[in-house]
């Protein structure tokens, strides 16, 4: 980023297309930067600095020092610690603008799903950036319970992890592992990581992620709710996720979310981690489902998919001009 001086200034094509990026960058109470000057072919360029603070940049200033900073200003962890019931949709499309859009709109998070859409390690980063930047929660899921996947995408720094497919209490415990460091787990530790902030803050970070960043289960087969006394009993869990998509499949019958046979299992499900202090986590494909769990004791609601929302409404103007 480049700040130039207007005054006295020569015309921009002299000035040089690229610089080294220096570490001059610092933020006070009631100031913006303070910049080094810096002279290159004789124009002086003000450099800053992008840390911890990037993805504050192309809003507001925060005056706080980082130090002072913590994920749960805007967390979604403090929303349901305080009991409240949270929003958010699947998102599969690689595009800033949704994200932006899904955070004007009232959500509380968004879910960038890396198990069904095709987002990859470094454009979730940055859809991570974005919606940090426009005060909506970011939240992972990987493909699978696998321990390298889970530590890419903490690093990464969103504010949770999200995991299907757990099955059994030994699922859970080797997810927290590789979730949290010690004394709680053994999560891998790189201070050079924007889920770090890039080493700004030293070693007392990690106490801190460890506190604030969330663990979220799916737990969406037959198996995994055989054994979800056992499961939900794991420390350092936040959100089960009840699928229902999958639960249908394991009853053999697929697709069929709204069938009695999902809906009572969820149900009981919802009873039991709700009495364990656990937040109920579900899917929900429209608002009247989404009400309908919110009334059964579901307060982690993905409503919708981002794909699926647009499809609705394009289909919904489209009915409505030709009929």
């Amino acid at each position: 980023m480049i700040f130039r001086r207007k005054a006295n200034s020569r015309r921009s094509a002299d000035m040089p297309p690229s610089f080294l990026l220096q570490v001059s960058c610092f933020i006070y109470t009631d100031a913006a930067f303070k910049c080094q000057a810096v002279r290159h072919r004789g124009f002086p360029l003000y450099t800053v600095s992008v840390t911890a603070y990037i993805e504050r940049i192309s809003r507001s200033i925060d005056p706080t020092p980082v130090a002072e900073m913590s994920m749960s200003e805007i967390s979604l962890k403090a929303k349901l610690q305080a009991g409240e019931v949270v929003l958010g949709p699947f998102v599969n499309l690689a595009s800033g603008a949704l994200i932006e859009i899904a955070a004007y709109a009232g959500f509380d998070f968004v879910i960038l799903d890396t198990e069904h859409g095709p987002l990859d390690i470094e454009t979730t980063e940055n859809l991570c950036r974005v919606a940090k930047g426009a005060g909506i929660s970011p939240i992972v899921r990987v493909r699978d319970n696998d321990p390298p996947q889970v530590l890419r995408a903490l690093d990464i720094g969103p504010e949770g992890v999200q995991v299907p497919q757990i099955r059994t209490r030994s699922d859970a415990e080797s997810l927290v592992q590789a979730a949290k460091y010690a004394p709680i787990g053994m999560r891998g530790v790189s201070p050079y990581t924007r889920a770090a902030r890039y080493f700004s803050e030293g070693g007392q970070i990690f106490e801190r992620l460890n506190r604030e960043s969330m663990v979220l289960i799916h737990v969406e087969g037959v198996d995994g709710l055989e054994n979800l006394d056992a499961i939900i009993a794991v420390p350092g869990l936040d959100v089960v996720f009840l699928g229902p998509y999958d639960l249908s499949q394991s009853l053999g019958i697929p697709g069929q979310v709204h069938d009695p046979r999902v809906v009572d299992r969820m149900r009981e499900a919802t009873v039991e981690i709700n009495n364990a202090g656990l937040t109920v986590g579900t899917f929900a494909d429209s608002p009247d489902a989404a009400k309908r769990w919110i009334d059964a004791g579901v307060r982690y609601i993905a409503l919708s998919v981002d794909t699926g929302i647009y499809l609705h409404g394009c289909r919904d103007m489209v009915k409505a001009m030709r009929g």
